[in-house]
């Protein structure tokens, strides 16, 4: 009786022939992946189908942890969260869509999340607007930037201010400085949005601070990094 029955699979997935990168470990061969329990139970080669309850054929495709990406835009009404883990990005960070008049938003958005969503605070209360939030350079505040980091300090993650010129008109100097502001007591990042600049971009970067990022590498010049 014994040698007719079936062991129970030790594993509840197994994803088979993909091509595994996981810079952390300084990993790019393919080798197949067994899940258990919601974890990375199993890197090896040729797993037996057998061991999964559930087996994926990644022949020819890339598998990775999941993707960090810090520069999305899931604000209400826009793109969904959840279109973004679909792509693989178990993790996704806004940059800049509310400021603090507009935070609640993004929290809402945060907890019905099925990713992990974390927020860059715009430096200008009234947030990322197409007419440009900055032109106004009142509506940057740092008070109310810094209350809002401090209200929610487990979604907030940094700063962004938007710096061109249609968007900041002649206040880009000042915005990273006000940016400063809210970031510092903190010790979080400030990411900045360069191209079609007032200042010259080594002027820009003079300013900024350890861990602070630059976003749109390829923002055309007037002033991007090319």
């Amino acid at each position: 009786v014994g040698a007719c029955q079936r062991r129970s699979p030790q594993f509840d997935l197994v994803v088979k022939g993909g091509r595994v990168i996981d810079a952390s470990q300084s990993l790019d061969k393919a080798i197949d992946v067994a899940v258990k329990d919601g974890k990375i139970a199993l890197l090896a080669e040729n797993i037996p189908v057998e061991d999964a309850s559930e087996v994926l054929d990644a022949a020819g495709k890339l598998v990775t942890p999941g993707l960090v990406d810090i520069h999305t835009h899931p604000r209400p009404g826009e793109l969904p969260a959840e279109r973004c883990l679909d792509a693989g990005s178990t993790t996704i960070v806004d940059g800049g869509s509310r400021g603090a008049d507009g935070i609640q938003d993004m929290a809402e958005v945060a907890r019905q999340a099925p990713n992990r969503v974390r927020v860059l605070l715009n430096v200008s209360r009234v947030g990322n607007q197409s007419e440009g939030e900055l032109l106004d350079f009142a509506t940057a505040e740092a008070a109310a930037g810094i209350a809002a980091v401090r209200q929610y300090s487990d979604l907030i993650v940094g700063v962004k201010a938007r710096l061109s010129r249609p968007l900041a008109g002649d206040h880009d100097l000042e915005a990273v400085r006000r940016a400063h502001e809210i970031t510092d007591p903190f010790g979080i990042p400030l990411m900045v949005h360069i191209g079609d600049t007032r200042s010259p971009l080594p002027d820009i970067l003079e300013l900024l601070k350890p861990g602070d990022i630059v976003t749109h590498v390829y923002a055309p010049p007037p002033h991007g990094i090319l």
